[in-house]
């Protein structure tokens, strides 16, 4: 028998969740980072090392500017002559060896990252189960069924999928921006600071973003394990409710989870979507911007023609790791929910401590 819920209806589930492994506090994101980092030495070994190798993935962005600007000014395109095709070849070759560079440490770096991850992944899981087998039988009745299953699978899995590729973002990107604006302040320090100016007011926008994301993504995560859990009740309970008659009820309920997961993610995905039209606009902004003074003050500002469209280049490549970042926030935000609720498990005290042998 099949039961018709209203899909608007976007109560909670009527059977809360009570464990103490299921927190409903919300812990800042960089918080549960730290607690994170602090307890994955996998994590901390070669931080540096990665991040010096980042620098060099941005040197490898940077270097397609930085050859337009010199076969402009240095090989005579912008001049009525002859351009200078030795020079122009020389720089290719030379920028040619350098993106070669690049991307083998871009290669190197995300291979680094993904295994310092997957070791950190292990060991979180590995602690995570012989917690939940350390919990005394009482601790596992109070708990519903499902929700320590979620701690040590659909939370893990959520993790899994930010390290493979929005851990690596969130450690090249910031490198790549510091390292582009750089270049820009020694083509002209006006114009970077006028880009630094452009982009200033998205960080309070992103912030103001990210703590809500954060919010929808924790009660999406807690949706999740609450949908588990009436599954598994549903299964192990299946022949109290035929006996019973409760087909009806359970069906109604079992909706009621699944629609309550459905419109959590729905409401984080609303913030994920305000996230990409701050980044665009900015960065359309800092563009126009740029454009509009480089060419009004040239002259004033000391700008070649290569040096100006060299800056208008290093521009349109600082929007795309700030978009990057932003495609991966809301992964961000649904790993840290994931990552908060596992590190509350691990780190929750034993009530029945197991004896010692001996």
């Amino acid at each position: 028998m099949t039961a018709t819920v209203d899909p608007t209806d976007t109560a909670l589930p009527e059977r809360r969740s009570a464990s103490p492994y299921d927190p409903d506090e919300t812990e800042g994101a960089l918080s549960v980072i730290r607690r994170g980092i602090a307890a994955s030495p996998a994590l901390n070994r070669g931080i540096w090392l990665t991040a010096a190798m980042g620098l060099s993935v941005a040197l490898g962005q940077l270097a397609v500017p930085v050859l337009v600007q010199r076969a402009l000014d240095q090989g005579g395109l912008t001049t009525a002559g002859e351009a200078d095709t030795s020079v122009v070849i020389r720089l290719v070759v030379i920028v040619v060896g350098v993106v070669i560079v690049a991307a083998f440490a871009n290669w190197r770096t995300q291979k680094r990252l993904l295994q310092r991850a997957e070791e950190t992944l292990f060991d979180l899981r590995v602690r995570a189960f012989a917690k939940v087998h350390q919990l005394s039988v009482a601790d596992h009745n109070d708990t519903r069924k499902g929700i320590l299953l979620a701690r040590v699978t659909s939370d893990i899995e959520a993790l899994a999928q930010f390290v493979q590729w929005g851990f690596f973002i969130w450690v090249t990107s910031p490198v790549l921006i510091i390292g582009m604006l750089t270049v820009l302040a020694i083509y002209s320090w006006p114009l970077a600071l006028l880009v630094a100016v452009a982009f200033a007011p998205a960080l309070p926008l992103m912030r103001w973003v990210q703590r809500r994301q954060l919010a929808a993504n924790d009660l999406h995560r807690t949706a999740v394990g609450q949908m588990l859990s009436s599954f598994s009740e549903a299964v192990t309970g299946a022949a109290t409710i035929r006996a019973y008659g409760a087909q009806r009820r359970q069906a109604e309920h079992l909706s009621r989870s699944i629609n309550h997961r459905y419109r959590t993610k729905l409401r984080a995905n609303r913030y994920m979507a305000l996230v990409f039209v701050i980044s665009d606009f900015f960065a359309s902004l800092a563009f126009g911007a740029v454009l509009i003074l480089g060419l009004q003050y040239r002259d004033e500002l000391g700008l070649e023609a290569g040096e100006l469209v060299a800056s208008l280049f290093i521009v349109t490549l600082i929007a795309g790791p700030i978009s990057t970042l932003s495609e991966v926030l809301d992964q961000t935000q649904s790993a840290v929910s994931a990552w908060r609720k596992v590190l509350h498990l691990v780190d929750s005290p034993v009530d029945v401590a197991d004896p010692v042998p001996g």
